[in-house]
């Protein structure tokens, strides 16, 4: 970008010529401090940029998901959602549920289209015979 000036070379020179010489010296230092100027600024913001990326990888790479309890889906719905769980528990409570349960108190139950799935007369799930099974 820029050459050295030897000693031997300004020998030859006029002194207005040395004049001319020593100008653009100070134009192209002058250039040069802002070109630095510049490129430091740059630089902080490179800098800066490189930290927030680094950061933002972390906290995608640690976040995990939470595990969710079924109970806590269950409350969920019924405080935030506002399912009504008792009127759900009393749907599910039919006659002919109870009636099939008397007959067998541990079994699958196929009611209306619904799998009803008792231990020890407990309703433990429902599967809903159009779902696709795994």
């Amino acid at each position: 970008m820029t050459e050295q000036i030897t000693h031997q070379r300004m020998l030859s020179m006029t002194s207005a010529e040395l004049r001319l010489l020593l100008q653009r010296q100070k134009s192209l230092k002058s250039r040069l401090e802002d070109q630095r100027s510049s490129v430091t600024a740059a630089i902080g913001t490179v800098t800066t940029n490189i930290h927030n990326i680094k950061s933002r990888i972390r906290a995608v790479e640690d976040a995990q998901p939470v595990d969710i309890t079924d109970h806590a889906v269950v409350r969920y719905l019924q405080r935030v959602r506002g399912v009504d769980i008792d009127a759900v528990r009393t749907e599910l409570d039919s006659d002919n549920l109870r009636e099939s349960v008397k007959r067998c108190p541990t079994g699958r139950h196929y009611l209306d289209g619904v799998t009803y799935v008792v231990q020890d007369k407990t309703l433990v799930t429902v599967i809903y015979d159009e779902e696709p099974q795994p």
